[in-house]
């Protein structure tokens, strides 16, 4: 019986399936750069953010709200550029019917895929709250 010569028939596949499968491995692995950018830039608006309520919450009666934008301003500034964009709010709370204040400091970025990926910037919220430390400096 006589079987039919496969080498001939198969010849060239393996580089098609390579030239049909690359673009998709490409853009598997730009989603994955891309998923890690957006995971940094929500680490770096939470640590922000905390270390901007924390500050607040240390600082005297009127410089409250400076001391805790200012300090999450500069933990942005200071982990590199996995946040575009980003504007810092705080602002002092008192919760009715306790005698306790909160500093509460929202960030708010954008992490974009830089031209990697076809899909927009992914917008970042994080919110912290400290309670003011009764026995900082005043």
């Amino acid at each position: 019986m006589n079987r039919p010569d496969r080498s001939r028939s198969n010849r060239g596949t393996a580089s098609l399936e390579l030239v049909l499968l690359a673009p998709v491995l490409v853009m598997g692995m730009l989603l994955v750069v891309w998923c890690g950018r957006v995971a940094r830039a929500r680490g770096d608006a939470d640590l922000a953010a905390a270390r901007g309520a924390r500050a607040g919450s240390m600082a005297a009666g009127s410089r409250m709200t400076g001391a805790a934008q200012r300090a999450a301003s500069e933990t942005l500034a200071l982990n590199g550029a996995a946040c575009d964009d980003a504007s810092v709010g705080a602002r002092v709370t008192n919760i009715s019917g306790d005698s306790s204040s909160w500093v509460t400091v929202d960030v708010r970025c954008s992490a974009g895929s830089r031209g990697l990926l076809p899909v927009g910037a992914r917008v970042i919220r994080a919110t912290a709250a400290s309670p003011i430390d009764v026995y900082r400096v005043p």
